[in-house]
C-alpha cells in the first residue's frame, strides 16, 4: 500500500470508528461508475451484517448506469437530495473532494463523523478520517480490506460488488 500524505488514519482505525456508530450514508461521485457503486454497495452490505442502518445515495439526481443494475442493492440507490433520514456517519467512497459528492454535500456537512476511502490522490482532505491509497487498483479493493477489518463476512454479495469495481475501473 502506498498511502498519500492526505491519509490520516488506517482502515483498521476506520473500522473501529464505524463499529461504534449506527446510521450511515454512503456516497460516491457524480456520474457513478462500477468502482463507485460497487464500493458503496459492498460497504453497505458489510455494515448491515453488523446490524447497522445504511443508505447509499447518488451524488446528484441522475440515472446510474443500467449495465450495473445486476449489482445487489442497486435498486435501493436514491438521490442524495431525496434522502431526509439521519446521517450519523457520512462515508465517501471513490470520491476525493466535496465538489464531487454533489447534492450529498449537505449530508456530509451535517454528519457527526465523516470518512473517505479512495484510491484517487488529491492535495486536500475532505473528511475527519481519510484513507487514500493510489496504488490500489480500485476503491473496491480498499473496501474489501475494510470489510475484513470490520469483521464482516466477505460473502458472494460483497465479492460481486468489489469484483465489479475492480473489473470496471482497471480495464
Amino acid at each position: 500500500m502506498a498511502v498519500t500524505p492526505q491519509t490520516n488514519t488506517t482502515l483498521a482505525a476506520i473500522a473501529e470508528a464505524l463499529r461504534d456508530r449506527d446510521h450511515f450514508v454512503i456516497c460516491g461521485h457524480v456520474s457513478p461508475d462500477g468502482d463507485c457503486l460497487g464500493s458503496q454497495l459492498a460497504l453497505a452490505v458489510a455494515l448491515r451484517q453488523m446490524g447497522k442502518k445504511c443508505v447509499c445515495v447518488l451524488a446528484r439526481e441522475e440515472e446510474p448506469p443500467r449495465d450495473l443494475a445486476f449489482l445487489p442493492g442497486f435498486d435501493g440507490l436514491m438521490p442524495a437530495a431525496a434522502y431526509k433520514g439521519p446521517c450519523e456517519v457520512f462515508v465517501a467512497v471513490d470520491v476525493p473532494t466535496t465538489e464531487r459528492v454533489g447534492d450529498a454535500a449537505r449530508l456530509q456537512a451535517a454528519a457527526d463523523l465523516t470518512v473517505t476511502v479512495d484510491h484517487h490522490a488529491v492535495p486536500t482532505v475532505m473528511s475527519a478520517l481519510s484513507y487514500t491509497d493510489p496504488a490500489a487498483a480500485s476503491t473496491t479493493m480498499l473496501i474489501w480490506e475494510l470489510a475484513a477489518a470490520l469483521g464482516a463476512e466477505r460473502d458472494r454479495i460483497v465479492a460481486t460488488c468489489c469484483y465489479t469495481g475492480l473489473m470496471t475501473d482497471t480495464g
